[in-house]
């Protein structure tokens, strides 16, 4: 509204008051009423009203966008579905094949050492009967060996592994368990328990290429656990001693090949929840949001709460 020539006669009388001595407190009132008059007779910048529902009817005047910009979708619905893509993602497993190579190698070097050990210990105790001098250079070199294996044994496991070394015992030992290793190492060993993984499926990585299994599809340290106990038991039958010697070599040679990747994880992580649209369309410049009168549906009020958006941001 612009304000006529009554408007302006009154205000001059105003200012004339001002400028008149006189009394402070009536002045400040009119100054004060001079201001209130001012904000009402001139219009300030449109605004949009943010309390409107679905259902509910526009009472103001039609809505013209005042410049384009993307309708965004609503919050909740948008973070349901972030949740529900990082919920489907798969865990990324790496298959590392240098693991079976170098277990293979260590369980050798395992045997090397157990067998020269042995031979040691034997010659040690022979030359104690003797009486050789040389005898106490054995033990000091028995001791060193047996210092430098990855497992302890008791006295009385090296009399089994001296027992099984004056046959071909210690050969077949070591190849029953390098043949368990190189079967559970081809399947796959999981670096975790196959009951953490969810959902039941892998997306299981080797070099460029990847490939989805399900986690059933693997071994992991529980299930090669128990296939070992099973193998041995067939192999040496009722032989208990030998079977839990063979079976805590075995286990300390048994080391995952199928390893969890955080870091490829979180990368398919955030590619799904990427791929989740914040926007459901977009609104051109001079578009009509509303019209006056017109019912607020669920699409219009998305379009309000976009521009609510993108004034206040």
């Amino acid at each position: 509204m612009i304000p006529d020539g009554q408007f302006w006669s009154t205000l001059d009388r105003i200012l004339q008051s001002l400028r008149t001595p006189g009394n402070i407190p009536v002045k400040v009132l009119l100054a004060v009423g001079l201001l209130a008059a001012l904000a009402l007779m001139f219009p300030r910048g449109e605004s949009l009203e943010l309390d409107f529902k679905v259902g509910g009817i526009w009472a103001q005047k039609d809505l013209i966008a005042p410049f384009s910009f993307p309708i965004f979708r609503d919050e909740r619905e948008y973070q349901r579905d972030v949740q529900e893509a990082r919920q489907k993602v798969l865990q990324v497993f790496e298959r590392d094949t240098l693991v079976d190579v170098r277990q293979i190698r260590r369980l050798e070097e395992f045997f090397r050492k157990v067998s020269e050990a042995v031979r040691v210990e034997r010659q040690y105790r022979k030359g104690l009967q003797r009486g050789d001098p040389a005898a106490t250079q054995d033990s000091l070199l028995f001791a060193q060996l047996a210092s430098s294996l990855d497992i302890p044994f008791a006295p009385r496991e090296w009399t089994l592994l001296d027992i099984l070394a004056s046959g071909d015992g210690l050969t077949r030992m070591h190849a029953m368990i390098a043949g368990t290793l190189r079967e559970t190492q081809a399947v796959g060993i999981l670096d975790r328990s196959k009951g953490t993984i969810v959902p039941a499926e892998v997306a299981q990585r080797r070099g460029n290429t990847e490939e989805i299994l399900p986690a059933a599809r693997f071994y992991d340290h529980a299930d090669v656990v128990t296939r070992l106990e099973a193998l041995l038991l067939q192999f040496y039958g009722g032989d208990n001693d030998t079977v839990s010697l063979a079976y805590k070599i075995a286990v300390m040679h048994v080391a995952p090949n199928v390893k969890f990747s955080e870091e490829s994880t979180a990368q398919s992580t955030a590619t799904a929840m990427d791929a989740i649209p914040r926007t459901i369309g977009f609104v051109q410049e001079n578009e009509r949001i509303v019209s006056k009168h017109e019912r607020i549906t669920p699409e219009t009020r998305l379009k309000l709460e976009s521009l609510r958006r993108i004034k206040v941001e």
